[in-house]
């Protein structure tokens, strides 16, 4: 009993079966058995007997019948089996595949084949159901389950039967045009076929009033119409695509030679952006709308869409009394020839006119790499280039002026003035109206200003002088008051341009006090770091070896000075093995980096370990340091824009912290 019940509820899934073939079972459709030679519809499906009956020959089939003949069993138990494979919770919940479609007249369809490798059924439909999918889950990807079923045997059939309407010629639509495209009738139905991949095609019915008058596919996306003309284009120079709504608009300006896609609905400009985004390149573009309210919505949508992808376009409508191209095309093909050709001239007008441009862009950007170029902007640049002097007139004039954009060098041996040396010069640019910013790492600002005050008091007060006149404890008609009293007074004349920070101890932070008070000034500044050796690696900083720190350091104070288009003058140690020859680019202590991103490279040094002096006399440290004042020298090692190998010679009063070009 239960057998029999099971065999009348697989029996019951008829009408789901012939669904899932393509069959639509309230209408007339051709004889399901393979032998049966008829080409027009003749069988009919009996809901409540469950079963189909061709009145042609007079056959009658259940749902076990037709699969033994889809399937090739012949026994009953065998078909049942299958039949609960289909169905197995008794659901109309077919999971086999649609039958392929006889061949009616036993040599093929129309033109002797199928068509199964029409170009038009290049789109990998699989793909583009992804793509869709994905773009509506916001990116996530969404894996389609079922493979969509190949129309591409039911398109040839619909093809075959394309004879049996007048639609197709109501339309101005021709024979060519017609097969070129695989486009048919259904009889079933009362539609014409518009294949558009080789698992979506467009239904549109043949009398309107009669039912909605385009039938879209159920569970399958909306796909474009003719995609493959956006890749076919680009083999033809300034062949542009039309962008219409409707693929019988599409194929009329197919007909006249165009190139040209529909979407089959002015609400699926998604699909569209979906493919153009799937492109490597893209032809130009000519929208062509419907002259209503959904097609200037669409048209809007797509102009701002193509805009942001860069894409090249232009919009048009058909001229008046038409409403779109087909009605242009069955009016008169010779105006639809017209109007293509007039746009496309347009366009291709266009396409020269970007041509030009960006022709006129690339050699200007070409002109760029001239020497002319180059002329004019250096001497553009000079004219603008920021020079500090020094103070000191020798060697100024060695250097261009004083201190230009770059990355400069200051090294000595311990003890040899080196600090001292540098806060002259940013007192001497401070007091010239220079703005000076002075990174000091290792003397506390009370320290700078002794050194201040005592190198502005004319050789009379030495540091400790300051310090004790400062704190007070000196008698107060004591002579060296006034001496004070006038260096600080001068001091305050030029304090405002010369700012001291000793919080700032890596190099980020020191960057960002340079763009603190350059922004607050407006001014370039002289900035000066005192000095490299000690400078912290910012943290988080895995450099752990000090050369290797040394080095970044220095790449990052050279990119300061070229970002900010100033002069950044740090102050170096250099290797002890060297306190007694010559100095060079060897002697810079820890980094080999200082040679290579120094723009300016200066060594101070005995004057005695000159070589024009060294060979006449022996060199002794001891006597040397002792002297009052030390003659020293500052030898220009290396410099990037001038004359390298000068030297200057000073006299470096140690007691009063103040240097004097000998000779001036």
């Amino acid at each position: 009993m239960a057998d029999d019940r099971d065999t009348s509820t697989l029996r019951g899934q008829l009408r789901a079966y012939l669904v899932n073939k393509g069959i639509d079972p309230d209408k007339p459709f051709l004889c399901l058995n393979p032998q049966h030679d008829d080409t027009t519809p003749s069988m009919t499906f009996y809901d409540r007997k469950n079963f189909v009956k061709c009145w042609s020959c007079g056959a009658i089939y259940s749902l076990f019948d037709l699969i033994g003949i889809d399937y090739n069993l012949p026994d009953f138990a065998a078909q049942k089996k299958q039949a609960a494979a289909l169905f197995p919770t008794g659901l109309q919940g077919y999971s086999g595949p649609a039958t392929r479609p006889r061949d009616p007249g036993g040599e093929g369809f129309r033109n002797g084949k199928n068509n199964s490798q029409n170009p038009m059924f290049a789109i990998d439909t699989l793909q583009t159901m992804k793509a869709m999918n994905q773009e509506k889950k916001g990116g996530s990807e969404m894996e389609t389950k079922t493979k969509p079923q190949d129309l591409r045997d039911k398109y040839a059939l619909w093809h075959s039967w394309v004879t049996q309407t007048s639609y197709w010629n109501e339309r101005g639509i021709n024979q060519e045009t017609i097969d070129r495209f695989q486009l048919g009738y259904d009889p079933g139905r009362d539609v014409v076929t518009i294949p558009c991949t080789s698992a979506y095609y467009v239904a549109r019915a043949v009398q309107d009033g009669h039912g909605p008058k385009y039938v879209n596919m159920a569970g399958v996306p909306v796909q474009l119409f003719n995609e493959i003309a956006l890749e076919a284009a680009l083999n033809e120079p300034a062949k542009p695509v039309w962008i219409v709504e409707g693929a019988i608009d599409a194929l009329s300006l197919c007909q006249v030679g165009a190139h040209a896609v529909a979407m089959n609905s002015s609400s699926m400009t998604g699909i569209l952006l979906t493919a153009l985004d799937r492109k490597h390149a893209l032809p130009p573009l000519i929208l062509c709308m419907d002259p209503d309210s959904a097609g200037e919505k669409a048209a809007a949508k797509l102009k701002a869409e193509f805009e942001a992808r860069n894409v090249a376009y232009m919009t048009c409508s058909v001229p008046e009394p038409y409403q779109d191209t087909n009605e242009m095309l069955k009016g008169q093909e010779g105006a639809l020839l017209g109007f293509r050709n007039e746009i496309e001239g347009l366009v291709r007008v266009y396409i020269q006119e970007q041509a030009e441009k960006r022709k006129a862009e690339q050699l200007q950007e070409l002109q760029k790499t001239s020497f002319t170029s180059h002329l004019e902007i250096f001497y553009s640049q000079q004219a603008s280039n920021v020079i500090i002097p020094t103070g000191f007139p020798k060697l100024d004039k060695y250097l261009g002026g004083g201190l230009q954009e770059g990355l400069i060098l200051l090294g000595a041996q311990s003890s040899l003035g080196k600090t001292t040396l540098a806060l002259q010069i940013a007192n001497q640019a401070a007091k010239a109206g220079e703005l000076v910013i002075f990174f000091s790492l290792e003397q506390s600002v009370n320290e700078l200003i002794q050194k201040s005050v005592s190198m502005g008091s004319g050789k009379l007060l030495t540091q400790w002088d300051v310090k004790q006149i400062a704190a007070d404890q000196v008698d107060a008609g004591d002579s060296r008051i006034m001496v004070y009293s006038q260096a600080v007074d001068q001091l305050f004349t030029y304090g405002d341009n010369l700012h001291v920070i000793r919080e700032a101890r890596t190099i980020t932070a020191m960057a960002a006090e340079v763009f603190r008070i350059t922004a607050l000034t407006g001014r370039a500044p002289l900035v000066i770091v005192d000095y490299l050796q000690v400078i912290l690696p910012d943290q988080g900083d895995q450099l752990n070896e000090k050369r290797h720190n040394v080095d970044f350091n220095v790449s990052e104070l050279k990119r300061l000075s070229v970002e900010r288009h100033i002069p950044v003058l740090v102050i170096s140690s250099l290797n002890r093995g060297n306190y007694e020859t010559d100095i060079s680019q060897a002697a810079f202590k820890e980094s080999g980096g200082i040679e290579y991103s120094s723009d300016l490279l200066l060594g101070l040094q005995f004057q005695a370990l000159d070589p024009a002096i060294k060979s006449k006399q022996a060199f002794d440290h001891d006597a040397e340091m002792a002297a009052n004042p030390r003659e020293v020298q500052l030898k220009i090692i290396k410099q990037r824009d001038g004359i390298a190998g000068a030297r200057v010679n000073f006299k470096y009063h140690a007691a009063y912290n103040v240097f004097e070009e000998a000779g001036f």
